[in-house]
């Protein structure tokens, strides 16, 4: 599955604040246009979802 990602660091990497608004807006803009059976919605959802939890973890609230 993670096929041609191996470039990816092994340690992740760090987003700054504006960084994550910038995905978030995106990822809100890709759901709001999608409808609700669509895979690309669900994409993005599990995006979002993912995204959560490493600020999740980042907190120490996993």
């Amino acid at each position: 599955m993670a096929e041609g990602l191996d470039w990816l660091p092994e340690d992740g990497v760090a987003l700054t604040r504006a960084d994550l608004e910038r995905i978030f807006m995106n990822l809100r803009a890709l759901i709001a246009g999608t409808g609700q059976v669509d895979p690309n919605r669900s994409f993005a959802v599990d995006i979002a979802i993912a995204i959560t939890h490493a600020i999740e973890r980042e907190r120490g609230n996993e």
